[in-house]
C-alpha cells in the first residue's frame, strides 16, 4: 500500500479522494460519487484527513499461533489490540489522509497486516479520522440482502465478487430501491 499511496501522490496529486479496492471486489463509481457528495464531504468538518469504510474496533493481535498468517510478534507490535482500522478489501481515503500516512509511515515499525498498519497504527499516530459506513463498503454480506437505500439510491458502493466480477458488477449496478 505504501507504494500505491506514493504513486497516487506523485501521479494524481489533485485527486481529492482515493478508493482502495482489492482485485476481488467490484465498485459502482457513480454511487461512490453520489455518496461522496451527499454524505462523506459533510463528515470532513472536523478533520479533512479521514478514511471511510468498515472499521474494526477491537481486533486482537494474534499472539499464540506463530504459523498463522495473521500472527504478529510482540516485538513488531506490542499492543494486545490494534488501534481501530478499516477492513482491507475496500475503503476510501481523502488526499489529506494519504499525505499524512506517507509522512508518518517511517515513524512506525512495519507489520505485514497492511490494513491494520496503514489505516490503524499509522492513522492513529497521524490523527486521521475514521468514518464507519458498514452498509456502503460491503465485504461480508450477500449484496442481494436488503442493505438499504437513502434518497432512492442504494447504499452499497463496493462488494466482494463472490459470483465472478462480471456477474457481481451487474448485480451491484442493478440493485433497486423500493
Amino acid at each position: 500500500m505504501h507504494a500505491a499511496f506514493n504513486w497516487n501522490k506523485a501521479f494524481c496529486p489533485q485527486a481529492k479522494w482515493t478508493l482502495k479496492i482489492d482485485n476481488d471486489m467490484v465498485a459502482n463509481l457513480q454511487r461512490l460519487d453520489f455518496w461522496i457528495e451527499e454524505k462523506f464531504k459533510k463528515e470532513l468538518i472536523t478533520n479533512k484527513a479521514t478514511i471511510f469504510g468498515r472499521p474494526f474496533i477491537y481486533s486482537p493481535r494474534v499472539t499464540d499461533e506463530t504459523n498463522y498468517k495473521y500472527y504478529v510478534s510482540p516485538d513488531d507490535y506490542a499492543g494486545e489490540y490494534y488501534p481501530p482500522y478499516m477492513s482491507g478489501p475496500s475503503y476510501l481515503l481523502t488526499r489529506e489522509a494519504i499525505s499524512l500516512i506517507l509522512h508518518y509511515a517511517s515513524q512506525v515499525k512495519a507489520i505485514h497486516l497492511e490494513d491494520a498498519l496503514f489505516t490503524g497504527i499509522i492513522a492513529r499516530k497521524a490523527n486521521i479520522s475514521h468514518c464507519g459506513h458498514w452498509s456502503k463498503f460491503n465485504t461480508f454480506e450477500n449484496m442481494y440482502d436488503n442493505l438499504g437505500c437513502e434518497e432512492c439510491v442504494p447504499l452499497l458502493i463496493t462488494t466482494v465478487a463472490y459470483q465472478g466480477v462480471s456477474k457481481t458488477y451487474e448485480g451491484l449496478n442493478n440493485i433497486a430501491c423500493l
